[in-house]
């Protein structure tokens, strides 16, 4: 089986439009969290929320950094502070979604137990 290499300039342009798509459908999908009256007042929608917060901030602050770095090849602030900051915001995001999306489940669980 041979693997194919995607071209870095190929990547960009996923990383870009799809970013760019993804950044619509958050700001989209919080407006309606946030003011439709019926889905504020469900329970396990304010976890909902919370992880399209997170994920919002993750598109807004570490994909333009990945994108920079597909562009043009190096990092955009190439010193131990930035590198830090920027693994931790990763990190950050992916365990604080991940606990969010455990934590919904374990909700949603216990609407179907009392039904």
């Amino acid at each position: 089986m041979a693997v194919v290499a995607i071209p870095i300039i190929r990547q960009f342009w996923m990383y870009l439009i799809s970013n760019d798509v993804s950044i619509l459908c958050s700001i989209f999908v919080l407006y309606h969290f946030l003011f439709d009256r019926q889905l504020r007042r469900s329970l396990q929608n304010p976890v909902i929320v919370t992880i399209l917060i997170v994920n919002f901030l993750a598109l807004i602050i570490e994909i333009p950094w990945i994108l920079y770095y597909y562009l043009n090849g190096v990092v955009w602030i190439f010193t131990p502070f930035f590198c830090r900051t920027w693994v931790f915001i990763d990190g950050f995001t992916y365990v604080t979604t991940a606990r969010l999306v455990a934590w919904a489940s374990i909700e949603s669980m216990r609407c179907l137990v009392r039904l």
